[in-house]
């Protein structure tokens, strides 16, 4: 929903900073699913470091892993426009907790969040942001399991952001709710999967530099995307699928012309780790999103995903991604836009305990209904150090130019930040 950085970022720098309990829960771990495991390569953030990994606190059948990261951001272009930019400091406190189980069967995890972010010398842009979570994993039998998930965050839409309306004196918050429900089936080769997620968004009305009321109401939003797909391993390194969704957009409430839209996809795809240097996951096929008001017509045309890693040594992954797909828009006018997006990274172990990050993002976004196309390039280059198991820092620069075209074209802009992070856990 939205995209761009804020400070958060400091919790997901020192992702790969996770403990090992944490990672050795997921859904994918139920038996009967060896035929579709992936295990021959591993990559530079995947890599279990045990010396570095948090002990947690042991109790009774479940692991408990406190954690709080605290950040410094200088950043060159706080309200992210193309004239009069104005840097300032920003200091940022998380602290987080994650509580997991330790069952030989079956899974149960917790986790809570919260980010308070001040401003140096702008306190209305200050903010608070929280997310509680829980998630588990039934295991039927060998090779069946249910899993759910349910999530509640207050977020803060960056003004980076693709969608972010550019006209409030504070940045735009919102509340989302999120649930999901699945199943896996296994026979042999062939597995089924399916899921139903529901999210639920509820912005806050916001107020112009003059004091006049902004209503964003109309960005209200309930979506529901059922999915289907079914694997087949051709081989112990290789299996193919097939996958269809459909989704509906409904609004709570519209400013003139309904948003609500309604759409499907059907895609065929693989998943392969062939090589000791190359695996991946690519799905290609077709899209067709439809808006309950005519004049806004449908999105149609190619489906794309696809994530591939080069292992040119142990220590170096190189990681392509790209995507297209629709996304709704923030914009009045407009109610979604096409998104098609590539990106590279470059992850380097200099050591056990260093690793090097480069990263460059490309994504352009044709809208509906309005003149507009904006082009987003981002870079950035980052190193994270691993003092112990207790202690990470990090430091990341990150450049974000944005280029808008059309008569109703947006904001323009270029941001530099530079972000210092340290993270104490247990």
């Amino acid at each position: 929903m939205t995209r761009g950085l804020c400070p958060i970022l400091a919790v997901l720098i020192l992702s790969m900073h996770q403990p090992a309990a944490a990672q050795g829960s997921s859904a994918g771990d139920a038996a009967g699913e060896s035929a579709f495991s992936r295990s021959r390569n591993v990559s530079v953030r995947e890599r279990p470091r045990p010396e570095y990994e948090a002990l947690g606190i042991h109790a009774g059948a479940f692991y408990i892993f406190p954690k709080i990261t605290g950040g410094l951001t200088y950043d060159d272009n706080i309200f992210a426009t193309a004239n009069n930019e104005e840097s300032d400091w920003l200091y940022s406190l998380t602290p987080s907790v994650q509580v997991t189980s330790d069952w030989n069967r079956h899974m149960l995890e917790a986790s809570a969040s919260l980010n308070r972010t001040v401003y140096g010398d702008n306190s209305d842009e200050d903010f608070t942001t929280w997310t509680v979570s829980t998630d588990g994993r039934l295991d039927v039998d060998r090779n069946f399991y249910l899993s759910a998930l349910g999530r509640y965050s207050r977020m803060v839409e960056p003004r980076t952001a693709i969608e972010a309306f550019q006209n409030v004196s504070r940045p735009v918050r919102y509340d989302r709710r999120d649930i999901t429900v699945g199943g896996v089936k296994t026979f042999n080769r062939l597995r089924f999967n399916g899921t139903l997620d529901y999210s639920d968004y509820i912005f806050r009305n916001g107020r112009t530099r003059t004091g006049a009321l902004v209503n964003l109401k109309f960005r209200d939003d309930k979506i529901t995307t059922g999915t289907l797909r079914a694997d087949y391993t051709i081989s112990p390194d290789t299996f193919v699928f097939v996958k269809g969704a459909y989704n509906t957009h409904e609004h709570r409430f519209n400013q003139g012309l309904t948003r609500d839209s309604d759409g499907y996809e059907f895609t065929a795809g693989a998943d392969f780790d062939v090589t000791n240097l190359m695996r991946g996951q690519m799905e290609v096929g077709y899209l067709r999103q439809d808006y309950d008001t005519a004049i806004y017509g449908s999105f149609t045309g190619l489906q794309v995903r696809g994530r591939l890693e080069y292992f040119p040594t142990q220590l170096t992954t190189v990681t392509l991604a790209a995507s297209r797909d629709v996304q709704d828009s923030g914009i009045p006018t407009s109610p979604g836009y096409l998104s098609t997006a590539v990106g590279l990274q470059l992850d380097h172990e200099l050591l056990r305990n260093v690793i090097i990050t480069g990263r460059g993002d490309y994504e352009h976004a044709t809208y509906r209904g309005i003149d507009r196309e904006d082009d987003r390039y981002n870079l950035s280059l980052g190193g994270t150090y691993l003092v112990n198991r207790k202690v990470g820092l990090s430091l990341t620069y990150n450049y974000l130019n944005q280029e808008s075209d059309g008569l109703d074209q947006g904001a323009g802009f270029d941001d530099n930040r530079l972000l210092a992070t340290v993270t104490l856990q247990y």
